[in-house]
């Protein structure tokens, strides 16, 4: 058998172990096997030292910042109780078989990864593969039942896991094995070990485990890229400049989009507010308690079926105390023909942002068919 093929005999072999991988006592049996033979037959490849404790430094720094943001955000929008047990020895119970298949998939990993270095083509098949393999232990028909479910399926698993997984691949074969086995196991494990987690949301989730492998990336590339160009170690004491800002714009997207405090960010999907406010444009509104009397020409975000729109305010009147508002969009001939009532307003608008809003009116057609307003 000739040396190319054989490098293709294990990408074959995990291929097929997805065909076990939601039976836990087959697939650690199966890992531990091949891992082993592995071992056996090539060992351990050397390291790449000189960059190993640096891009382990950049790895605890980033997990303790993100945990630091996502649990901070987390006193705003409340925690979630863990549904595993917080006793020691079941805890030890629950993360041994994801313990031994983490560190065994990363060993396989790195010994072929150094056995496919002037083959990229090889590596990439290998990196496909573990994302497929970690997509179908999250798979279930379910997922089909509609376009919402198949759609927060894509967002919370299919992407993060290719955000992951593209990582992983690339500390490996550019670093070190240690860096992604630290990485892989504070992600895959601290569900069993942390009593509480935040209540982010679907969408903040989804951005974070795309938004994080990226950021990390950037870290560790620019040391990789300065060794291999000059072949000196140069030890990153300071986060870059493009890095700062993403992790900053981050923070405040998030916050925003959450509206976990008194400002939220909506996407703006039609023209109804033309020449003040444009079709995938953003606004920024303040949430009011008191919602009584607010004043005539005032832009508020309201909503209405369902949808939330952002017109302006011409008239309103009294009914019982209560105040009842009529609205228009300044791109519309004729006042909105319903009524505006004092439960349906969310806030007054402060701040348009142009085009930033089309990416998100994009997947609301998508997925819903409705659009802000």
């Amino acid at each position: 058998m000739s040396k190319k093929l054989k490098d293709y005999i294990i990408p074959i072999i995990i291929l097929i172990s997805i065909l076990i991988s939601k039976n836990n006592l087959l697939n650690t049996i199966f890992w531990i096997t091949l891992t082993i033979s592995l071992l056996i037959k090539y060992g351990i490849p050397k390291d790449k030292n000189i960059l190993k404790n640096n891009t382990i430094r950049i790895i605890i720094i980033t997990i303790l910042s993100y945990f630091i943001i996502t649990y901070s955000l987390g006193i705003v929008t409340g925690y979630s109780k863990s549904v595993f047990s917080s006793k020691f020895l079941q805890i030890l119970k629950n993360i041994t078989i994801p313990l031994i298949i983490i560190i065994s998939q990363e060993i396989v990993r790195f010994i072929y990864a150094k056995r496919t270095e002037k083959n990229i083509k090889l590596y990439i098949i290998l990196t496909i593969i573990y994302i497929f393999l970690d997509i179908t232990t999250e798979f279930n028909l379910n997922i089909f039942n509609n376009f919402n479910t198949l759609f927060v399926f894509l967002t919370l698993t299919i992407l993060p896991t290719v955000a992951f997984q593209s990582l992983y691949s690339y500390l490996t074969r550019k670093v070190s094995l240690v860096p992604t086995i630290i990485l892989r196991l504070t992600f895959n494990l601290y569900i069993y070990i942390l009593p509480i987690f935040p209540d982010l949301g679907n969408y903040i989730n989804s951005v974070l485990g795309i938004i994080y492998p990226y950021i990390v990336y950037r870290l560790v590339s620019k040391n990789v890229k300065y060794y291999e160009k000059t072949n000196i170690y140069k030890k990153n004491k300071y986060f870059s400049l493009i890095t700062i800002p993403l992790i900053i714009a981050l923070i405040i997207v998030t916050i925003l989009v959450s509206g976990i405090f008194n400002y939220k960010m909506i996407a703006v999907g039609s023209g109804s507010m033309e020449k003040t406010i444009y079709l995938g444009d953003a606004v920024v509104y303040k949430k009011i308690n008191n919602k009584k009397k607010i004043s005539v020409g005032t832009i508020i975000a309201f909503n209405k079926n369902n949808k939330l729109i952002t017109h302006r305010i011409i008239k309103y009147k009294i009914v019982n105390g209560k105040y009842i508002y009529k609205t228009k969009g300044d791109n519309n001939n004729t006042e909105d023909n319903f009524n505006v009532y004092e439960k349906d307003i969310e806030g007054i608008v402060l701040y348009d942002i142009r085009y930033i809003g089309y990416p998100t009116i994009w997947l609301n057609a998508i997925v819903r068919g409705d659009r802000s307003e």
